[in-house]
């Protein structure tokens, strides 16, 4: 997969994607301007794929990670899995989360600007957006399990939606290795709580259906649908990345500005910079293990070679010598 964010900007795309509301020094045009740049044009998403994420709130798009990306992402979540947990991944019990996987190398980079997802998010969002978060998940057996749950506290009547998800599958997704479920078109649910039969981790629901997709495959959802993982009750991995993207008004999950790692910033075109969020000035970036990064922190963890440290991210707290996130979305 090229990496749209470090190409050369293009001209601005002279038809009228949708309407935006007006925002604070033209940002709707320079929203569409950036986009252009990363590969959104008329096509990139059809006129039933954009019926359906409208209709039933989630889209799979197979094959949108060639065989060779796979390779390259598989190989970058072991890598980052044995970073976070400082060498010893196998001891981590129940659910393994990573976090900040922008800074995991540049093979993750073609992750949250892929002109598919980005023209999905678009589609959905309907005004600027920016990424939340990167992050991935790797239920071990008998784990897994969530109860089904939106990634934003109040339904949205208006269908002015806040938030947008997307699943990037490194495994397949089986009936029987914690794959995602979620309720088609739940996210046009009235006010309230959910019906019973859906409290906790292992209550169910009627409507609900569990994804089934190869690897390789892409789910980009509204993060406002009802989802939640299921149990992985296989010896299989089950491996997946997060790219989930929040209306450009909202705090990020993960502040870009404060974690991104120089190399990172380096990369990165003005299209990309828009979409994290962050300044173009490479020395305005800050590398996320500060008291590290010059002895045992490399900014490409692509080899067996990674040094293995202790995790200091903000968001992880070390429970018996293992990381374990603090974010909850994600299925």
């Amino acid at each position: 997969m090229p990496n749209p964010a470090a190409m050369p900007p293009v001209p601005e795309r002279s038809h009228d994607h949708h309407r935006r509301p007006a925002g604070p020094r033209g940002t709707g045009a320079c929203h569409d301007q950036h986009l252009q740049a990363l590969g959104v044009v008329p096509g990139v998403l059809s006129a039933a794929e954009r019926e359906v994420l409208d209709r039933d709130g989630y889209l799979i798009m197979p094959g949108l990670i060639d065989p060779t990306w796979l390779k390259q992402l598989r190989a970058v979540f072991d890598a980052w899995l044995r970073h976070q947990y400082h060498g010893i991944p196998d001891a981590a019990q129940g659910d393994r989360h990573l976090l900040d996987l922008v800074n995991a190398g540049s093979a993750c980079d073609g992750v949250w600007t892929h002109p598919r997802l980005l023209a999905a998010v678009d589609h959905l969002l309907q005004r600027p957006f920016k990424l939340s978060s990167l992050n991935a998940r790797d239920p071990r057996p008998g784990s897994g399990a969530q109860a089904l749950h939106a990634d934003w506290p109040e339904p949205c009547l208006d269908r002015r939606w806040q938030v947008v998800n997307s699943l990037w599958l490194l495994d397949d997704f089986l009936p029987d290795n914690g794959a995602t479920r979620l309720v088609p078109g739940s996210q046009h649910r009235p006010r309230g709580p959910l019906t019973t039969d859906a409290d906790g981790a292992t209550g169910s629901h009627p409507d609900q259906i569990i994804l089934q997709a190869p690897a390789g495959s892409v789910v980009v959802f509204n993060a406002h649908l009802l989802h939640g993982g299921t149990v992985n009750r296989s010896q299989q991995r089950r491996r997946v990345l997060h790219g989930y993207f929040t209306a450009r008004e909202h705090p990020q999950q993960l502040d870009q500005r404060a974690h991104l790692r120089v190399a990172t910033q380096q990369r990165l075109n003005a299209a990309g910079c828009w979409i994290l969020d962050v300044d173009e000035r490479p020395d305005a970036a800050r590398p996320l293990f500060s008291s590290l990064r010059s002895r045992a922190v490399r900014d490409e963890p692509m080899g067996d070679d990674l040094p293995t440290v202790r995790c200091h991210h903000p968001l992880v707290r070390i429970v018996n010598g293992t990381g374990v996130s603090r974010l909850p979305h994600g299925g």
